[in-house]
Formats: structure tokens, sequence, C-alpha cells
């Protein structure tokens, strides 16, 4: 609860994946790999409530043995069915469980490993200081985009005939997909996770990486090995 307003988080954990194989339940640096988004929301000073989203039994047990609510979801996201009725649905299952108003829903992505506690809380903190409806974390980004059609590219931020170095080109973001966060009327009314005045928390690159792949796993594993040593 942050200032008298309840909220809610939604982990959304399909047990099936194409990139890595059950990867929500996959062994990264000691524990499946959607734990440190379970402790991560459990963790927060703010969060009252959490739901595990999830086709599988067995990432539906791991829920309950942590102490979270598992909704076994028939919407689960797949390459055809997007996440954000998903999202809508849980947080709809989570306020009849709950028997009081959810005024603020949360959406994180188990693919964010990297994501804590500290990271949550202010980006609460941040999303009720500035009076948001809804917030997003991203992350910096310097890249120079191009985008093809037929048989032609062309550059979507940048003049190219005019290539500025990066200290002189302006400040863009890249979504990092650690978090959501938005008002749950408006997620209810715009049956999207962002909308109305839109407000972004910046996390480091460092803390950015999400999981796509099986690189991906051995660049975050070694991040916390480099972590662990330097504590």
């Amino acid at each position: 609860m942050f200032n008298g307003y309840k909220i809610a988080a939604v982990i959304p954990a399909k047990g099936c994946s194409k990139g890595v194989p059950r990867k929500n339940l996959k062994d990264l640096y000691g524990k499946p790999m959607i734990e440190y988004t379970m402790e991560a929301a459990k963790n927060s000073k703010y969060i009252d409530i959490i739901s595990i989203a999830t086709e599988d039994a067995e990432i539906a047990e791991l829920a309950k043995k942590s102490g979270l609510e598992a909704v076994i979801d028939p919407q689960q996201p797949t390459d055809t069915n997007p996440l954000d009725p998903v999202y809508e649905y849980n947080i709809k299952e989570l306020e009849k469980k709950a028997k009081y108003k959810i005024d603020v829903a949360i959406l994180l992505q188990p693919t964010s490993p990297l994501r804590n506690s500290k990271h949550l809380d202010e980006a609460i903190e941040k999303f009720f200081t500035e009076k948001a409806d809804s917030l997003l974390s991203v992350t910096n980004s310097h890249k120079f985009l191009w985008k093809q059609k037929n048989d032609t590219a062309f550059a979507l931020n940048y003049d190219y005939k005019n290539r500025q170095v990066r200290q002189e080109k302006e400040q863009e973001y890249a979504e990092n997909g650690a978090i959501y966060i938005i008002k749950k009327d408006l997620l209810y009314n715009a049956h999207c996770r962002l909308g109305g005045k839109i407000s972004l928390y910046v996390m480091e690159d460092e803390q950015s990486v999400e999981v796509d792949n099986r690189f991906d796993f051995l660049l975050i594993e070694n991040i916390m090995k480099l972590k662990n040593e330097k504590n």
C-alpha cells in the first residue's frame, strides 16, 4: 500500500517457451528464473497482493509454496495471444480474492530477473510523485535505428546525412520490459498496460537484460556472478 492506495502485481509465467525451453523454471545462478521476480515483488514495501498467472501446474505449485496466489489462466499469452488481456484478467481475479478494491496494477515479467525490490519501490514512488496514470521502466538508448520496406531502407531516428556524435543526440529510451504500472480503472477501460499521462523509470543497461535466448541466460548469470564477487 502507498498512501492508502492498494497495489497488486501480476507475474505472467508460461510453462512452455520457444527460445529457452521452460525458461521460467530453468535454473539461473542457483534458483528458478521466476523466483527472482517473485522475491522482488514479495520484498517490495508497497505491493499488497501478488498473482502468478500461468497454465502450468509446476509453476502454480511453486507460487503456492512461496505464499503467492496462482491463477490458472486460460488466456495465457502465446505468439498470437497478447499479454494485456492476461494482465487485466488476473487483476480482476485478484480483486475478487482480495475482497477489497485494488487501485494500482503492476505487471512484472519474469524475463527481467535483474530487476529487484528497490527498483520496484522507486518506480512506485515515482508513479505517485509524478501523479502519473501509468509508468514503464526503460533504459537509455543511443542506437541509430533503421527500417526496411520492400527494397528501400530508411533511418527512423536520425538524419544520416548529418550524423551526430552520441553526446549531441537527443536522449531516447528503450522499453526494458521490467516494470509496468497503471491505475487499475484505466487498465479496465483502455484494456492496455499504458495510457493517460505516462512516466518513465530509467534503469541501468546491466539491470535491463531480458531473457529471450540462451545467450541472455549466460549473460545474466555472469552479471550475477560478478555482482556476488564484488559483495
